[in-house]
Parts: C-alpha cells; sequence; structure tokens
C-alpha cells in the first residue's frame, strides 16, 4: 500500500496523529498504544527514524513519567499511549503487547 511506520517530525504531524485517534472509541485506555517509527540505535546512543535513518528533531516524551527509560536495557522501539495523552514512551520492540501501528503514505503520486 506504500506505506511506512510513521515518523513524526513536526508539531502539526504530532497533532494531526493526535486528533485522528482521539476519534477512535478506546477499546482499553491502558491498552490502546500505537507503534511509531522511531527506534532506538545503540551503535550511536541516538533515536532516529527507521524509514530514514535521521535522529529525532521533535520529542513528546512522557517525561513526566521517566521516558524514555530503556527499561532492562531493552526499550529500542517508539509507541503512543492514549492514557498518556499520546506522549511518548520507550518499549521492547519484541515481545510487547499487542499494539496498533500508525502507517503514513504520501498523498501525492509521483
Amino acid at each position: 500500500m506504500n506505506a511506512y511506520v510513521a515518523d513524526v517530525t513536526s508539531e502539526q504531524e504530532h497533532e494531526f496523529i493526535k486528533a485522528e485517534l482521539l476519534k477512535l472509541k478506546p477499546v482499553n485506555p491502558v491498552r490502546d498504544t500505537y507503534y511509531l517509527g522511531g527506534q532506538f540505535n545503540r551503535t550511536i546512543n541516538e533515536w532516529i527514524w527507521e524509514r530514514t535513518g535521521e535522529k529525532f528533531g521533535l520529542t513528546k516524551w512522557d517525561v513526566a513519567n521517566g521516558e524514555p527509560s530503556d527499561e532492562n536495557n531493552n526499550e529500542n522501539c517508539l509507541q503512543t499511549q492514549r492514557h498518556r495523552y499520546f506522549l511518548w514512551n520507550d518499549v521492547p520492540c519484541r515481545g510487547h503487547f499487542p499494539d496498533n501501528v500508525i502507517c503514513k503514505k504520501s498523498v501525492f503520486k509521483p
């Protein structure tokens, strides 16, 4: 479908995603979580957007809850959560509870 896991590079994009997710009826507020296309690159010790390899410019970490926490040196993937007002959280890439994935694609045809 020519889409990819979303990178969020502007405040406007973050607010758009948040507004769209708020239109959905919560299934379980604690489990309404959504993967984004960010990944922690341990080689360079930076969060990057997986698709482009660019370092994060904008961040929306849930700093009040200590994010990113890299619990057990195992949290390399990025998610946003309804119950945290769509702020960001780092989570393990595998073995985590089932999440939704936010994808992005261009509406322009080449």
